[in-house]
């Protein structure tokens, strides 16, 4: 894929909800392993905590595939700057800079020093959108 410049997008979602289904009563281990990957070769990813500790809802405790958890930096990345390259749209938005669309949220804390398994209770604060505030708490 990255010899071709492809881009893969995927729902990292899999893991979390049917990770331990997957793994127990679909294929093995090594196969379910390769569910939904991001480690540093994809890059891509839809939900910030979930690529980042890669637990599964029925079992919390257990990491699917821990070699493929990535840091909150690169899932920041991969929702905005990522994203937006994926989908040819990286001129208008994914980044602020001068001449893109102000398309934020404001969050209670800063997901880089939060506890990774509780990134998805932060709570937001603000959504701005084309600069212009559209919600608040």
């Amino acid at each position: 894929m990255a010899k071709m410049g492809i881009s893969l997008s995927f729902l990292i979602g899999h893991v979390y909800y049917w990770g331990q289904a997957m793994r127990d009563k679909v294929f093995s281990h090594a196969k379910a392993s390769l569910l939904d990957r991001t480690g540093k070769r994809n890059g891509l990813l839809r939900c910030i905590e979930n690529a980042v500790t890669r637990k599964m809802w029925k079992e919390p405790e257990t990491i699917l595939a821990p070699e493929e958890c990535i840091s909150v930096d690169a899932a920041l990345r991969a929702v905005s700057r990522d994203a937006a390259w994926q989908c040819h749209s990286d001129h208008e938005v994914g980044t602020l800079e001068p001449g893109k669309f102000a398309d934020l949220v404001v969050l209670e804390s800063d997901p880089r020093e939060a506890d990774p398994n509780s990134i998805g209770d932060i709570r937001i604060l603000e959504t701005w959108m084309g600069g212009r505030r559209v919600f608040s708490t």
